[in-house]
């Protein structure tokens, strides 16, 4: 007898809440405008006090299938390790209603049953360039990878302005908008209500992005997948927010950056104090490492700085891409730590939807134009982390255990057709197949000055320039003094974020998608 594709697909979901895990696809694809989708953009969440940067909504971000209300209507939300809140278009809002409307799906609460509204204007997310969402918070039923959750609380965006996609996020509760005014409180969010409704048996989840090549990845609540990593997980702490003394985002210590070429390795160098916090975030689709750090890599891979109003980023020739013998490998939690290898291949990324560009003159004229996976970034006190986006992730399979407040991280098996999924046996249970790092991190001695050996390596795979284009798409000379850092990554997305004001104890900035606390 023949079994159809839905009593099957009704099978694998079943097996799988009865094992405790949610395993959940995730789908890459650009978004924002029709051309360029990679230039420097920034996102603070507005408040009292608050920095606030330009940003764009430009990105290629990861977005996962999913369904609201009863009966279910479909959303395609983009995910986020970085930020804490689910939330969704109104089918009302002016953006949804316009030309081209909302393309990963509006929510209208008279078509559904179990829509519960908690509260009128609680809900606000704004963007520094105008951009932005408000509405309420409300209660409905989730239901992702056949799964559901009920009562999910999560944000309906009654008016929106420039933002077409909802946002799922999946990070500590402590980064939920809610915890501004009007509501000042936490709710379960999704790892949490997995968990407390049994879906799994831990507040925890892998990530698989695969390869930049692979339109799908996935993220496995409440287990992982031991087939889609080599080796074993290396386990190390996530570092707590010290001004407050709790966990706020994922920060793990990023102890070295090298890079790596038929020619020779080179340690990246830089003036700050190693480790330092970086924070391993899915909705960033870049990495951003100090600024002396950045234009070392630039250096090195052949990377040059446009200071265009257009891009304002690092960029680089498309073919440079093809060199299958240059990478760079970051390494985390001291000596004894995981270290991650990125080939060029994954650092080099398309600068426009569709055909690429030329470079219009300078060194690279006529090669066309892609951006280059490492930006610069200067940290402040403020804003005292860097981020390490999908450049970097796409390389790594990475365990977030919540409950532990642990990473665990491998290098990944890009495209991997088996599987073997090995779930938490309890809450606070530890990581399945992961070995804790001995020794730590600390305070790392000063490597020797670059003297830039792969340098030549990585220009064998298309050419070498440290020039940097100008605004008018002039050469200007030495991209390592031309390039003006920023306070924040340039990965623009609809991260949640809230404008309302706070109390005189704390201040909430979000960078990226990333929410920080500062004690006052």
């Amino acid at each position: 007898m023949k079994t159809t594709a839905a009593a099957l697909t009704a099978a694998l979901l079943a097996t799988a809440e009865a094992n405790s895990y949610v395993q959940w696809e995730i789908e890459r694809r650009a978004v924002g405008g029709e051309e360029q989708i990679n230039r420097r953009d920034t996102v603070f969440r507005r408040a009292a006090g608050a920095v606030e940067e330009p940003i764009k909504n430009s990105v290629n971000a990861y977005f996962a299938s999913v369904a609201i209300g009863n009966p279910g209507q479909k959303f395609d939300l983009q995910l986020d390790t970085g930020s804490s809140d689910i939330w969704v278009p109104a089918a009302s809002s002016n953006t949804c209603k316009s030309k081209g409307g909302c393309p990963g799906g509006s929510y209208d609460p008279k078509a559904s049953s179990t829509y519960k509204n908690l509260g009128s204007n609680t809900f606000q997310i704004s963007y520094a360039d105008e951009s932005g969402a408000a509405g309420d918070y409300i209660q409905e039923d989730f239901t992702i990878a056949g799964t559901l959750v009920k009562n999910m609380t999560m944000g309906l965006a009654l008016r929106t302005k420039e933002v077409e996609y909802g946002l799922v996020g999946v990070g500590y509760m402590r980064n939920e908008a809610s915890t501004q005014a009007p509501l000042r409180k936490i709710y379960p969010n999704l790892p949490v209500a997995l968990q407390m409704q049994g879906k799994t048996n831990s507040i925890a989840y892998s990530l698989w992005l695969n390869d930049k090549t692979a339109d799908k990845g996935n993220i496995l609540f409440g287990a992982v997948d031991s087939e889609k990593f080599q080796g074993s997980l290396s386990i190390m702490d996530i570092l707590p927010d010290e001004r407050i003394n709790n966990y706020t985002h994922f920060s793990v210590p990023l102890t070295s950056v090298s890079a790596n070429s038929s020619s020779g390795n080179d340690i990246l160098t830089t003036q700050e104090t190693m480790p330092i916090t970086a924070v391993l975030d899915s909705g960033t689709s870049l990495t951003y490492l100090p600024d002396d750090m950045a234009k070392q890599a630039w250096k090195e891979a052949g990377a040059i700085y446009n200071n265009s109003p257009e891009f304002g980023i690092a960029l680089i020739p498309c073919e440079f891409g093809e060199n299958n013998k240059a990478s760079f490998t970051f390494g985390f939690a001291g000596p004894n730590g995981p270290k991650i290898e990125v080939a060029m291949r994954d650092m080099v990324v398309p600068a426009y939807k569709g055909k690429a560009r030329p470079f219009p003159n300078g060194p690279y004229k006529g090669k066309s134009i892609c951006t280059f996976g490492i930006q610069n970034q200067t940290a402040s006190e403020d804003l005292p982390v860097y981020l390490l986006g999908d450049t970097m992730l796409r390389s790594a399979y990475v365990v977030y255990d919540l409950v532990n407040n642990q990473i665990g991280i491998a290098p990944t098996k890009f495209n991997a057709a088996k599987s073997n999924i090995v779930t938490f046996d309890s809450n606070g249970a530890k990581i399945p197949n992961g070995k804790t790092i001995a020794g730590g991190a600390k305070k790392e001695p000063t490597p020797p000055t670059n003297q830039f050996k792969a340098q030549s390596g990585f220009a064998s795979g298309g050419g070498s320039s440290t020039s940097t284009i100008g605004s008018n798409g002039s050469n200007s000379g030495s991209g390592s003094d031309s390039s003006n850092s920023s306070n924040g990554k340039g990965d623009g997305k609809n991260a949640a974020v809230t404008t309302s004001a706070l109390s005189g104890a704390s201040l909430l900035v979000l960078l990226g998608s990333v929410v920080y606390a500062m004690a006052f």
